[in-house]
């Protein structure tokens, strides 16, 4: 407010100064200027003319002048008008999100959004907005149990229209590049299986408890985000970015993650059962006591991951990068493992009973620790006394065991086509 008077002081002072001079100048000037030249007696003789010409470029000038002063206070004028506006639109999208109708509803999402294309520096206060609707709108989770059998709370399997249009708004990377970094999404405890969102940014979202169940998260930005004791089981996720995300205690079964970035993830104590992963980075990442169980992994990264106690039973591992991971007390049991690079693995006290390891790179050292494996057409490799030649003669042989597998599996293919065409 002090700024503000200090302000109108001095451009008040400046408007007077500049009217003072004007006048000064137009009366006094030619003399000022020209004076030498000028008389009395002169003046009735011609040089009349060249003070009129002086003064009335004079006078253009501080019509310039004016008419600039007008300009910017035309503009000063259409901010303040165009301010106005837009908080009438937000008011109208405020009493459209609170209306008892769908379709009025959804119009207030959509008009939100249109604010923040014409006016991106409301984006945050929009933000605010769209997340609170949310979370009003969106049931709480009901956890399965007897607790929800007895209240007979029956919730959709999709969020409704409304909910699903302000997620999509919400969580657009187009929108979050203009809201302030420390409002993070928060969705914590909520009920929304079923949801879709595409090329979202929820960099750093609060989802712990968030019931996300046969949910399609596609190229959607989640680094850093917290998803513990979250339910995930059955969804897709497909390029999603979940690097330093938190999901200790997470539920993952029979999800499908493919092309999925999980570098230093926290998945300590996760569900992963029955889950498909394909193209996925683990690396570095922590999975203690994880259950794997009858899961498929392929093309996948695990280098430096943290296994400790994880349960890979009935397992089927491809092509995967275990270089370095712990599978210190793991289980292994019955779990098949095809061209695998298991070399500098932490095998300590790792049940493979019934394992069956073939076309992957395994030391003497560790084929005694997986003494109840079954190991076939692997690589074994006593010494390595220079780790980087060695290692790139492993990967020459196990792409060589890949392609004759997948030779062999080509002809099966036409060998099985053939038959079915007699």
């Amino acid at each position: 407010m002090v700024k503000q008077r200090v302000l109108l002081v001095l451009g008040s002072a400046a408007v007077v100064l500049v009217v003072v001079g004007s006048v000064l100048l137009v009366w006094r000037g030619p003399w000022w200027l020209d004076g030498k030249y000028l008389s009395a007696a002169d003046l009735r003789s011609g040089s009349a003319a060249l003070v009129t010409g002086f003064r009335t470029s004079v006078v253009q000038l501080l019509a310039v002048l004016g008419a600039g002063v007008a300009l910017l206070f035309t503009a000063f004028n259409y901010r303040l008008t165009r301010r106005g506006q837009v908080t009438d639109r937000f008011i109208k999208a405020l009493e459209r999100l609170g209306s008892d109708e769908l379709y009025v509803r959804i119009g207030g999402v959509l008009a939100l959004q249109q604010i923040i294309q014409d006016a991106p520096d409301q984006a945050t206060h929009a933000s605010q907005v769209l997340n609170a609707f949310v979370r009003e709108r969106a049931p709480k989770r009901v956890k399965a149990g007897p607790v929800a059998e007895l209240s007979g709370t029956a919730l959709d399997d999709r969020p409704e229209s409304d909910v699903q249009q302000a997620l999509s708004a919400l969580t657009h990377a187009d929108f979050r590049r203009h809201v302030d970094p420390a409002q993070p999404i928060d969705l914590a405890g909520l009920h929304l299986v079923g949801v879709i969102l595409t090329k979202s940014d929820m960099r750093g979202a609060k989802l712990h408890g968030t019931n996300l169940s046969h949910a399609q998260l596609l190229h959607v930005n989640l680094n850093h985000a917290s998803l513990q004791h979250a339910d995930l089981s059955h969804a897709q996720l497909l390029h999603v970015d979940l690097n330093h995300a938190e999901l200790q205690h997470a539920d993952l079964n029979h999800a499908r993650l493919r092309h999925a970035k999980l570098c230093r993830a926290q998945l300590q104590h996760a569900d992963l059962s029955h889950a498909l992963l394909g193209y996925v980075d683990l690396s570095d990442a922590k999975l203690v006591r994880v259950n794997l169980s009858h899961s498929g992994i392929s093309n996948s990264n695990l280098n430096h991951a943290d296994l400790y106690g994880a349960d890979l039973g009935d397992s089927y591992l491809e092509s995967v990068d275990l270089s370095s991971a712990s599978l210190q007390r793991a289980d292994l049991k019955m779990a098949e493992i095809n061209s695998v690079n298991l070399l500098g693995v932490t095998l300590v006290d790792t049940n493979a009973k019934g394992a069956k390891i073939t076309g992957s790179a395994v030391s003497h050292k560790q084929e005694e620790n997986l003494a109840h494996a079954l190991v076939d057409n692997s690589v074994r490799v006593h010494r390595l006394s220079s780790p980087m030649r060695s290692f790139e003669t492993v990967r020459e042989e196990m792409e060589g065991f890949q392609r004759r597998v997948r030779r062999k599996v080509a002809r099966e293919r036409r060998t099985r086509a053939r038959r079915r065409r007699r």
